[in-house]
């Protein structure tokens, strides 16, 4: 796979007495005012303008009142959780009496609101409105059996859909036609956040929280909740969510968060007051997610619902084991995936690749997809089967393909040929029948083949420039950890130049991690690491090369002292 560092495109940004390289780094990221980098809340975005908001928070806000019962639907991902919890916790401090949570077992119920599910949750729960967290739009089925039977619908989602709206009584998502909400890149959970919060102006417009006694809730008390669940999902750190995490992160920071999170944090060895956005997305979110890949995600929400600390603490550590089992399971099916591709070159030099096997969890095969995707640089589907007889697929993209598009496309074309779909541009999910597996596999192809080209299929590495010596410094790297937070399309900063490489050697249980130490040609040396390097650098004698480095920087701690280094992403010999 070929990679190429492109420097990121400028524009005229560069306010009076701000450091040029900090500019510059705005700049590349689409930045075009000073207020865009201000990250308080009376800059967040109105709910009004979002598509059957006042309806929904009608609805809602009449079942509150009239002591409904109330069921949240999620989903069994770390946004789905989040925005669960949110919403129980939220519905529950307006004075809701009678709220209860239901997300889906992935390998029993399969995928959102479908007619088994609403059949199930009528006969032991009989509720009078469901309310969807971070799912719905694809739920049409369930949610016209649901109507049958007199349950009343509010859907809150964020995904991309085809076709006709759900017969939902209030559908919340910035992705529909005719939404003139700005921010289309809500999460979930941020998508549940703006709906509790008009829910709460419209019981506070109507006098319910004095009628009743009730101290207005705080929505701010949610943030650390928007905050993780935003960043796991990887949505586009937009101006709107990047206040929305900004602030989630200051109150974790200042231990004004769920006790869930807090030990969470602590069983996962991650300092609360220094917690950063990749502790968020690569420490917590995957301890909550493995609940949702192997068992079922109901702990993981129950975790953010605890005050107690004990029974949160039980719960973190419970998660912990979960995430053991799950990282067991995943290495396993991502080594036979890897063996697979190693035994199919011809297949492998296609626009796409489609694996399948029997054997693989699937709460792991989103993870492989990516592996796969990542290794070709092609966008990648991966199926296992399920105990219906359905083969369930996840599927991971390169930028330049649109994966639910493509879907779309095929099913156009296609008609039958998948069974249901749904997802973003860049990860899907979908079902087929097995004998239908290499029918797809030929219109994946035939969709990428039409929709790509040759120069699409090169990684293209972003890079701010060149950092002379005085950026390359401790102090720099604190700078720019405070100048978050950086998520997708906004991402960390990540530099390039050339060095000598003065000296190196491996380390780590599987020796694949390098330890370089480096100069500039400005002579200045530098301490960097590579973790899991590839084989292609592994195996080469490095002293005394030039070579050009992509990098990040940042702090080393260890045993108390803070050092600067280099975080190696990619290095080649220099040109």
């Amino acid at each position: 796979m070929k990679k190429i560092i492109e420097r990121t495109k400028l524009t005229d940004f560069a306010p009076l007495g701000m450091d040029p390289v900090i500019a510059r780094i705005y700049s590349g990221r689409g930045v075009r005012s000073e207020e865009e980098l201000e990250l308080g809340l009376e800059r967040l975005l109105d709910f009004h303008s979002l598509r059957d908001i006042d309806k929904a928070s009608e609805i809602i806000a009449d079942a509150v009142k009239a002591d409904r019962k109330i069921l949240v639907f999620g989903d069994y991902d770390v946004d789905g959780a989040t925005s669960t919890a949110l919403t129980v916790e939220c519905l529950r401090n307006f004075g809701a009496s009678d709220v209860t949570f239901m997300v889906p077992d992935r390998q029993k119920n399969g995928y959102g609101l479908n007619a088994a599910v609403i059949d199930e949750l009528k006969a032991k729960e009989n509720p009078g409105l469901i309310i969807t967290v971070d799912n719905g739009v694809s739920s049409a089925e369930g949610i016209s059996e649901a109507k049958k039977l007199g349950i009343s619908v509010v859907i809150t989602d964020h995904h991309l859909f085809s076709g006709e709206l759900p017969e939902a009584d209030a559908v919340v998502n910035p992705n529909c036609d005719g939404d003139s909400f700005p921010s289309k890149n809500l999460a979930g959970v941020g998508v549940a956040f703006y709906v509790m919060t008009a829910v709460r102006a419209r019981l506070r417009d109507d006098g319910w929280f004095e009628k009743n006694g009730i101290e207005m809730p705080r929505m701010a008390r949610e943030l650390d909740l928007v905050a993780l669940g935003t960043i796991t999902d990887v949505v586009p750190f937009d101006h709107n969510n990047r206040i929305l995490v900004s602030q989630g992160l200051r109150r974790i920071r200042a231990g004004l968060c769920h006790r869930g999170v807090i030990e969470l944090c602590e069983v996962s060895h991650t300092r609360l007051s220094t917690i950063t956005e990749q502790d968020l997305g690569f420490r917590l979110g995957p301890r909550l997610n493995a609940a949702g890949r192997l068992d079922s995600m109901r702990p993981g929400v129950e975790i953010l619902l605890e005050n107690d600390p004990e029974k949160a603490k039980a719960l973190a550590y419970r998660l912990s084991s979960i995430n053991l089992s799950r990282k067991t399971i995943e290495a396993q099916a991502r080594s036979e995936a890897m063996k697979m591709l190693d035994g199919m070159p011809d297949s492998i030099s296609g626009h796409s690749i489609v694996l399948y096997s029997e054997s693989w969890h699937e709460g792991v095969i989103g993870l492989i997809a990516a592996r796969v995707k990542d290794r070709l640089f092609r966008p990648a589907v991966v199926f296992t089967k399920t105990g219906s007889g359905e083969l369930k697929g996840s599927a991971r993209s390169i930028p330049a393909f649109h994966i639910k598009h493509a879907l779309d496309l095929i099913n156009e074309r296609c008609p039958g040929l998948i069974i249901r779909y749904g997802g973003h541009s860049q990860a899907a999910g979908l079902s087929i029948v097995p004998e239908n597996l290499e029918a797809f596999r030929g219109a994946l192809e035939s969709a990428a083949g039409e929709l790509l080209r040759s120069g699409d299929f090169t990684e293209l590495l972003p890079s701010d420039g060149e950092l002379d010596r005085d950026h390359l410094s401790l102090e720099f790297a604190d700078r720019l950890a405070g100048l978050g937070p950086w998520g997708q399309q906004f991402e960390e900063p990540r530099f390039d130049g050339v060095f000598t490489i003065l000296k190196s050697f491996c380390f780590g249980a599987t020796r694949s991690n390098i330890k370089f130490f480096l100069r500039s040609d400005e002579g200045g040396d530098y301490s960097a690491v590579y973790f899991r390097a590839p084989d292609d650098v592994l195996h080469v004698r490095l002293e005394g090369m030039r070579v050009r480095v992509y990098y990040e920087i940042a702090a080393d701690e260890y045993n108390g002292n803070r050092t600067f280094v280099m975080i190696i992403h990619w290095l080649a010999p220099a040109d």
